[in-house]
């Protein structure tokens, strides 16, 4: 089945009675029935590789998928040429933390677009190319998200661009910044199913469950991304999207649509909820739907 998982350590995991050593993150995950987490290095790695080591131990006992995700400082599309080598070097720490962790993924954003998007994009292709040909990526797969914002490098085409050039990246298939920065267009499954066609067509029908998904609701604005969301938060005066104005009850995109697709198509792909303060219940809604919709594949949401 696919892993639902979450992206670092919510706030129920710090009250619970393991919250006082993130080492024992994997125990409270299998203790709630989840089976995933992506390690936060986004302010820059930082985990030793002793703690690494045991984090790794610990992780495989209980079952969970780690994966990471790298500094939101890395930036392939920037100009400037030292730029460019000290984003290759944090990748190259990140593979280094995801070989000790056992990590068979490293999430990052690709950088900033630019007044020159095309360029940016050429620019972060050919930095990726060279770090795969110096780097012993050991199987790891890098994965360029997509990003929340417009103007940033991430679209859904940037991120195939970049599969199809580089061997060992798959895109993390962050949904939710699709819906954001497409003015929010994933409002039903077969919206899901054209995302997903699209990868399949660009990378091939196996790379759909090599790719790392995020899923959570959004609000988002003109610019994009400007808020991640709970699943439950509810769209009213005091919470409401910027735009368009509110036209439904509950922030998008919903995970029904998201994971009938998933059922449809047979896939058993790692999926990291990001929703705001409640990752593990955002994860555990995805998983429960999951188990409930394998009977029921023919319908359509």
């Amino acid at each position: 089945m696919p892993r639902f998982g979450v992206a670092g350590n919510p706030p129920a995991f710090f009250e619970s009675a393991y919250g006082r050593d993130r080492l024992n993150a994997p125990r409270w995950l299998a203790e709630i029935g989840l089976d995933a987490i992506e390690v936060q290095c986004t302010r820059g790695v930082r985990m030793s590789s002793e703690r690494a080591a045991a984090y790794r131990a610990v992780a495989a006992d209980c079952g969970i998928e780690v994966s990471i995700h790298g500094p939101y400082f890395i930036s392939l599309g920037n100009p400037d040429p030292a730029v460019g080598e000290n984003s290759l070097r944090e990748l190259q720490k990140c593979v280094s933390l995801a070989k000790a962790l056992g990590a068979r993924r490293i999430v990052f954003h690709p950088g900033s677009a630019g007044n020159e998007p095309r360029a940016a994009l050429e620019r972060a292709i050919a930095l990726l190319m060279r770090f795969e040909r110096e780097c012993d990526l050991d199987g790891i797969w890098l994965c360029p998200e997509i990003t929340g914002k417009r103007r940033q490098l991430g679209s859904l085409a940037d991120v195939l661009a970049i599969a199809r050039e580089i061997r060992s990246a798959r895109p993390c298939l962050d949904l939710a910044h699709h819906h954001a920065r497409t003015g929010g267009s994933l409002n039903s499954q077969q919206d899901v199913a054209d995302v997903l066609d699209a990868v399949e067509a660009a990378i091939g029908v196996g790379a759909l469950s090599e790719c790392h998904y995020h899923f959570y609701p959004i609000e988002w604005g003109p610019g994009g991304e400007v808020r991640h969301r709970a699943f439950d938060d509810i769209m009213s005066e005091g919470g409401c999207a910027l735009w368009p104005p509110a036209s439904c009850e509950l922030f998008a995109p919903r995970p029904e649509p998201f994971i009938a697709e998933l059922v449809r198509r047979g896939l058993r792909p790692l999926v990291i909820c990001e929703a705001k303060d409640s990752q593990e219940r955002g994860a555990t809604i995805m998983k429960q739907l999951w188990r409930e919709m394998r009977g029921v594949v023919g319908v359509d949401y």
